[in-house]
């Protein structure tokens, strides 16, 4: 069956890079059916490994001229971020281009309720939707079969408004996006998860420019000190620190002079989440509200 699904490739290094995992190979063949039945596509590109396996095999598989890839920009997409999501879609020839979101100018969503998500995938899609119309095509997003676990509203905003997740169609694992990037040479294909800088803010802590702004720079402190892997939750004037658990012990020992950084940005305290680095810790006070 894999056989039938190779022709897709037409670089030899794609396909010598596939020999090294059966199981990778069968999970490409299921994307590429997916994603070929798809026709035309429009890739809600955000950087990260999913978006990027996704928008690379969609022009694979369809083409460039039916494929396009868009960034949606905005303040709660930092500057790095979207600075690695240009020079990737130039490395990889994708049909790329930006749209501007406006979930900004809408109130629900910068009150920052449990549904934050919601309203930002729905401002997604009004930006996606004319795009896709113009083009005959289907929006797509890179919800891998695990993303189904974790409490994503947006999820539900974007299927509503027709969005289509072929990672979910296929029955891709996150462990499988990662295993068929790293397959064919995407050089995102271990990059920690980077979500909006709003998710940085507890529910019920206003969304605005100032504290987003403020959140990335702590955060590009952190990863100047060697911390590539980090968390700065805002709490007001606290800034909350998550490094993954190995790395904790050498932030304490740089700990006075982090703070001292911090400082210059307006947090008046910093304390290390001694659990540290988890994504989308601050959804546990919802999944605890669920369970009871």
């Amino acid at each position: 069956m894999m056989d039938q699904e190779l022709p897709y490739f037409s670089d030899k290094n794609d396909l010598e890079s596939l020999e090294s995992s059966r199981g990778t190979q069968l999970a490409l063949g299921r994307l590429q059916r997916a994603i070929s039945d798809l026709k035309r596509v429009v890739v809600a590109f955000s950087g990260g490994v999913d978006s990027s396996l996704l928008a690379v095999l969609s022009t694979k598989v369809l083409g460039s001229d039916n494929t396009l890839v868009v960034t949606s920009v905005s303040a709660s997409l930092a500057r790095q971020e979207r600075s690695r999501a240009e020079e990737f879609a130039a490395d990889w020839g994708l049909n790329f281009q930006e749209v501007l979101s406006g979930e900004f100018d809408d109130e629900r969503y910068l009150r920052n309720d449990s549904l934050r998500c919601f309203y930002c995938k729905s401002s997604l899609m009004d930006a996606l939707s004319p795009l896709a119309l113009e083009r005959d095509a289907k929006v797509v997003l890179g919800v891998n079969l695990d993303d189904l676990s974790d409490y994503r509203p947006g999820q539900e905003a974007a299927k509503s408004q027709g969005a289509v997740f072929p990672f979910v169609q296929a029955e891709i694992t996150k462990r499988e996006v990662r295993e068929i990037s790293l397959a064919l040479g995407i050089e995102v294909w271990n990059k920690p998860a980077a979500p909006c800088l709003s998710s940085r803010l507890p529910y019920g802590t206003r969304v605005t420019v100032e504290s987003l702004e403020r959140i990335e720079m702590a955060e590009a402190i952190l990863k100047e000190y060697g911390f590539g892997i980090n968390r700065v939750r805002h709490f007001g004037e606290c800034a909350k620190v998550e490094v993954p658990l190995v790395d904790i012990k050498r932030l304490t020992a740089v700990l006075d002079e982090v703070e001292g950084e911090f400082a210059k940005l307006g947090y008046a305290s910093l304390t290390v989440d001694p659990r540290g680095f988890r994504s989308g810790s601050l959804n546990d006070a919802l999944l605890v509200k669920w369970s009871e």
